[in-house]
């Protein structure tokens, strides 16, 4: 038996399957990196500390978390890069729905960093 002869069998498996949990990894890291972070901050004392005014833990969660929308945000658009160049068949579906994981990360990013936001002084 002959492969498949469409242009969906020229994917990759690793590049592919990094477009589809980019956006999850990213906010995995994003989630991981601002709550060790607060945890390490209350645990030693840091959390009283502030870098320009702003608390500690806001600062670098608040941070940390905009490096990650703008990375989530990259790979959004190469993905509608890609999905606009698509022709029909299931890539048009693997792009959609690397676009749906990373819009739903971005969403994520921002439950994420609201408890820094609010509770900022608390540990």
């Amino acid at each position: 038996m002959s492969p498949p002869s469409d242009s969906s069998s020229t994917h990759r498996f690793t590049p592919t399957a990094l477009l589809l949990c980019g956006g999850l990894l990213i906010w995995a890291a994003d989630f991981l990196i601002v709550y060790v972070v607060a945890a390490v901050a209350c645990a030693k004392g840091y959390a009283a500390s502030s870098i320009a005014g702003v608390p500690f833990v806001t600062f670098i969660g608040t941070s940390v978390t905009l490096l990650a929308g703008l990375a989530t945000a990259a790979l959004v658009r190469v993905v509608l890069g890609r999905w606009r160049d698509r022709d029909d068949g299931p890539s048009g579906f693997m792009y959609f729905l690397a676009l749906t994981i990373s819009l739903i990360a971005l969403l994520a990013m921002f439950f994420n960093v609201l408890p820094v936001w609010l509770l900022s002084s608390e540990c």
